[in-house]
Parts: structure tokens; sequence; C-alpha cells
């Protein structure tokens, strides 16, 4: 046993790190975290375990939380009678998993909580041959997939004639055709993109357009990248699309185009985020 006080250090030492992975957690994350979290000491203080572990999580106390607060619960929205799915078992799952990181406990991801979602995918999967449940959600069928549905976007967005409106139409092609998050896009800085020129293309210079991804929920690191080249249809080429958002912000709503001669000049530049989130950011 350590003397009390190297035992003070050494935890309070534990508890910085916990505190600086929890500051560095992608936004998202901890938006989706936090109600859940919340959830689950809510019911803990209303089981009323022991003080000294009410918050901790075992395999049988979070089979408990579930069975009770999660599943053949109805999703919170208006006038809708549906359950929640197998995915958000998972989503809760996940959540209370990661809690223990902080904790000396094993994983409660045991046998009885796989039994528990494996029981549930089969009653899911039965409920929905039942009901008539369209197979094609969340298939490919589930949403644009064709050059029409594209060109359709485009021109909704070029009609509506507002910088919203194109700034929407980039990320959208930007999202679809480099396979990025949403969130991705609209993070996105102008020291982010550079151009590569692929050689033996063709007859004209072949460009492609290189995003380097900051943080992300999927991309904790900031070392990955996405690209996309010129499409030969203009009405969603993504560099097109680009470069007229760009024309629009900068000449013709007259903002200030960032001074390129020093990094710490144009380095913030967002391209696309809005302004209150740009706030929200820094």
């Amino acid at each position: 046993m350590e003397p009390p006080r190297l035992q003070v250090e050494l935890e309070e030492s534990a508890n910085a790190t916990l505190n600086r992975c929890r500051k560095a957690r992608p936004a998202n994350t901890s938006r989706a975290y936090a109600p859940k979290q919340e959830k689950f000491k809510t019911w803990c203080y209303r089981k009323d375990f022991h003080e000294s572990t009410r918050y901790q999580v075992m395999a049988t106390k979070m089979h408990l939380f579930l069975s009770e607060e999660v599943v053949d619960r109805e999703v919170r929205v208006k006038n809708s009678t549906r359950k929640v799915g197998v995915a958000t078992m998972e989503i809760y799952i996940c959540i209370m998993t990661n809690k223990v990181e902080e904790q000396t406990h094993p994983c409660p991801r045991n046998n009885l909580i796989k039994a528990l979602l494996t029981s549930l995918k089969r009653e899911e999967h039965e409920k929905h041959k039942r009901e008539y449940v369209d197979r094609g959600v969340g298939t490919l069928l589930d949403g644009y997939c064709t050059t029409d549905d594209l060109i359709a976007i485009s021109r909704y967005d070029m009609n509506l004639n507002t910088g919203g409106d194109l700034r929407n139409r980039i990320c959208h092609f930007l999202c679809h055709l480099s396979l990025l998050r949403g969130e991705s896009a609209h993070n996105l800085e102008l020291p982010d993109l550079f151009s590569v020129v692929l050689e033996h293309e063709g007859y004209t210079d072949c460009r492609a357009l290189v995003m380097t991804m900051d943080q992300g929920k999927t991309n904790q690191l900031g070392r990955e990248f996405m690209s996309c080249i010129r499409n030969r249809n203009v009405e969603f080429c993504p560099i097109g699309a680009l470069g007229l958002y760009l024309f629009f912000k900068w000449i013709v709503q007259l903002k200030a185009v960032p001074n390129f001669l020093e990094p710490a000049l144009w380095y913030n530049s967002y391209i696309t985020v809005l302004k209150k989130k740009r706030q929200q950011k820094r």
C-alpha cells in the first residue's frame, strides 16, 4: 500500500489524463454521450445503489438499465409509437462501455449483453417481416444514387440563389464525391486544400483537389486525406461548385479575401463553416 500522499498524486495524475481525453473528444461525440450518460446517472440515483459504487458500470447493472430504460421504449418523436431498435441499444452500450475505461471493473460487454443484443436483433427482424417494412431502407436504393438526382439537387440550390444555398451545394458534392462526413466538410480550412496534377490523363491538365482532414469523429489524429477531380458535367462538378462559392463570397458579397503572405493571416480561414460554428470552434 502506497503512502496516502503518493496515492493522492497517482489519482490526480490519472484524473488529469482522463480530463484531457474528454476535452480532446470530438464535439459530436460529446453531444451524443452527455444526455445518455446523464440518464444512466439519474437511473442509478433512483435505484439507490450504494454511494461508493453508484455510478460504476458493471455488466449486471448495465443489463438491468437497458432492460428497464431502453428496451421497448418508444422513440422520442412527436406522434410516433415506433420503438427504439437495436442501433439505439448499440449506442447506449458503446457509451457505457466507454465510461468503464475510467474504472477498474472489467468490460461489461459480456455474454449476457451479447445475448440480449442477439435476441433483440432477431425480434426486430421478425417484426420488420410481419409489418412489411421496406427492405430497401438503408441500402443503395435509400437516397440519391443517379445522375438525375444529383443534377436535381444542384439545380435546386442554384435556383434559390443565396450564399447559404451555394454553401450547401458545395458541402453536398464534397461529401458525396469524396465520401466525407458533414462535419469534415464544414470544418475545412483554406490550408487544408491543395491541388495535384495527375499525369498521363489526357491532352488537358487533370488536377485533383486534395483535402487534408482535421480532427473529426472518425479521424482522431487529423492525418487522413480525401480527393476528387473535375467532373465533365458542370452541374455537379465539386471543383466548379467550390470555385463558384468562393467567387460569390469574395466578389459578390465582398467579404475580405484572406492575406496569403503569412500563414498566420489565412490559416484560420474556414471555407464553408457558419459564423456561429466558427466562433464556437475557436
